[in-house]
């Protein structure tokens, strides 16, 4: 069962979750009388564990980060990659940032692991945006 935790830790890069995974399972195993803990108990409790950072950092966020990461699920659930300078563009008169302010917004959210942010080959220095979460989650804990 370690190993499963283990595992299911590094899948989600914070071991804040994997804390939270045994405390929800053992607690999960005392609810049923149980002296030893299942993978049922390990599976179930990580659905909860794996959104514990999204939750906690989605509260951080100031009032236009949050704008902008609410525009990036809602773009993000019709397109699995953005390239940045059209996200801009589309938000510009929404949110209402400057251009460096907006790219200075991504990179912290990228720094925070909300999103992941590559350069891509080609004209400029491209950068593609991606949610690391479902886009109906990050929108579920913005509300």
């Amino acid at each position: 069962m370690l190993d499963l935790v283990v595992e299911q830790t590094q899948n989600s890069g914070d071991l804040r979750v994997g804390i939270d995974l045994l405390k929800r399972a053992a607690l999960s195993a005392e609810r049923d009388a149980r002296k030893s803990i299942t993978r049922t108990d390990i599976c179930g409790a990580y659905e909860v564990s794996r959104y514990l950072h999204l939750s906690y950092t989605v509260k951080t966020l100031k009032d236009e980060e949050r704008q902008i990461l609410k525009a990036l699920a809602g773009i993000s659930q019709q397109e699995k990659k953005m390239n940045a300078g059209e996200v801009y563009k589309a938000l510009h008169e929404q949110v209402g940032v400057g251009y460096t302010r907006f790219y200075e917004i991504i990179k912290k959210m990228d720094a925070m692991r909300l999103v992941n942010l590559q350069y891509r080959d080609g004209k400029g220095r491209t950068r593609v945006i991606t949610l690391r979460y479902e886009p109906e989650k990050v929108l579920e804990y913005m509300k």
